[in-house]
Order: C-alpha cells, then sequence, then structure tokens
C-alpha cells in the first residue's frame, strides 16, 4: 500500500487540476481509463520546473463505445481502495463517474494523508466499498481546508454516482472556481479599504473639551482625505500621530530631513453663558 501523499491545498490543486485535464481528454475520447490511482500517475518535471502529471497505463481502461468482454461478464477491474461502489459491484454500466471518484480519493489522499477505505488486503477493502461503510468527510480530517474544496472531493466520492461531477472536465472547471475564488479572497486590500484602514488608524486628540474632540474629528477627515489622495497618486501612504503626518518606510536621519508640516485643527470657543 505504501505511504500516503499528504499535500497542503496549493500545492495538491497544483496537481490535480492539471492531472483531471488528463482524464478529462480521455472522456472527451469516450474512454473511461478504470484504474486512476498514484502509481498509474507520472511526475514529470517541465522546463520552467514545475510538476507535471502523466497518466499510465490505460490496461484497464473501457471503451465506452464498444463492448468490454470483462465488464460484460461482471468481472471486477482495477484497485478496490480507488473504486467506486458500481465498479466493485461489478456493474456494466459504468461510465465516467468511475474516474471522478477515484481522482477524489487521490484528491482526499493528497489532503487528508490517508484513503477513504484501507484494510489489511485488496478483498477487506473491497468488502468495504460494496457494502458502502461511512468514511471521515474530508473536513473532519482537514478542518483548515476551504469547506468548499473540502465539500466537493466528498461530493466527487459520493456512492451515488448521481452527485458526483458528471465527469473529469466537471470536476477540473469546479477546481479552479474554487481555486480562483480563493486567491480573490486572499488578495490585497482595495485603495479604498486601504484608505478606511489609515483613517483609522488616526490618534484621537485627549477629550479635555469639546473643542478638542472637534479639532480630533477634523483630523481624522483630513488623515483620509489625504490617504485616498495618496493612493490615486500612486504614493506611499500616510499614516497620522496626534498633529503630524509621516511616511510609514523608516524615517530619514534627523538632521538630513526636512522640517514636518503640523496641521492644527484651529479651536472653537463656545459663547459664554
Amino acid at each position: 500500500s505504501g505511504a500516503a501523499l499528504f499535500l497542503g491545498p496549493d500545492e495538491a490543486l497544483a496537481l490535480a487540476i492539471p492531472l483531471c485535464d488528463g482524464v478529462a481528454a480521455l472522456h472527451a475520447l469516450g474512454v473511461v481509463h478504470r484504474d486512476l490511482k498514484p502509481p498509474n500517475v507520472m511526475l514529470v518535471r517541465s522546463p520552467d520546473g514545475a510538476l507535471v502529471p502523466k497518466v499510465l497505463d490505460l490496461g484497464a481502461a473501457l471503451d465506452l463505445s464498444g463492448s468490454d468482454e470483462a465488464t460484460r461478464d461482471g468481472l471486477v477491474v482495477g484497485t478496490p481502495a480507488y473504486m467506486p461502489f458500481e465498479q466493485a459491484a461489478g456493474r456494466r454500466d459504468l461510465d465516467a463517474r468511475v474516474d471522478v471518484y477515484a481522482l477524489g480519493v487521490i484528491l482526499y489522499e493528497m489532503l487528508a494523508g490517508r484513503r477513504p477505505y484501507d484494510g489489511d488486503d485488496s478483498q477487506s477493502v473491497l468488502a468495504k466499498v460494496i457494502q458502502r461503510l461511512p468514511f471521515p468527510a474530508l473536513g473532519t480530517l482537514a478542518p483548515e481546508l476551504d469547506r468548499g474544496l473540502a465539500a466537493l472531493v466528498d461530493r466527487a466520492l459520493a456512492h451515488d454516482r448521481q452527485v458526483r461531477p458528471a465527469d473529469a472536465r466537471a470536476l477540473a472547471d469546479a477546481l479552479r472556481d474554487l481555486r480562483r475564488a480563493t486567491h480573490a479572497a486572499n488578495a490585497a486590500p482595495l485603495e479604498s479599504d486601504s484608505a478606511q484602514i489609515i483613517a483609522e488608524q488616526v490618534v484621537p486628540a485627549p477629550r479635555a473639551s469639546r473643542a478638542g474632540r472637534i479639532g480630533a474629528g477634523a483630523l481624522a477627515v483630513l488623515a483620509a482625505a489625504l490617504a485616498v489622495a495618496a493612493a490615486v497618486r500612486g504614493e506611499p501612504p500616510v499614516t497620522f500621530g496626534p498633529t503630524t503626518p509621516r511616511a510609514l518606510a523608516s524615517p530619514a536621519p534627523p538632521r538630513e530631513a526636512p522640517p514636518a508640516p503640523v496641521i492644527a485643527a484651529m479651536p472653537v470657543e463656545q459663547p459664554q453663558r
């Protein structure tokens, strides 16, 4: 059986998406691999240094456009740990969702460090698959994973093939959408967000009087306005202390730096009653 793969989500998707693309090319030709598993995937180093998965061993492949002697006779072809129920049960109406299940097992294995079903031998694993015994949902083994990714892998591993993505192309597209959404969510804040963050860093003046509170409010508004203007001009953001603006970068030595301008809010005197 060997040690299971165990990768982070970015590394796993970097391998799983092109692997699904390769299997999708088979599906487009009406061919089901029927024995997808890590030993049948070779990683090749591309000229730019990236690892590219290559699908090997089509000895168990099923041509959906013609007859297959093994399938017609109800023989079980494949590797039990990577078989869905319908394949393990020897059903004759297999389709591309057999490979989708196997791809789901490979993803589960990369992300959780174990397979959904394991056992002392192939027969014990096959019995678990045929009985459709429950196995831990991916999110319970790797709670730090994105919920959408965990749910998609669980869908690919559904005992009911109607729940699985239709083929490897559908699975690849869904994985790409998840990766795109995750990267967008982790992107840097927009300029307007940066201006708001800077404005929230303003240190208010002491609350000694109403005049002081008005001065602090005026300074906060000015800080936000200058921050937005700097962002539009592409200049470094400016943060404000009680009275003096300064760049976020390390300041030059005091004797070489020009005098810093001072921003003052004029006090507002209250009429005497």
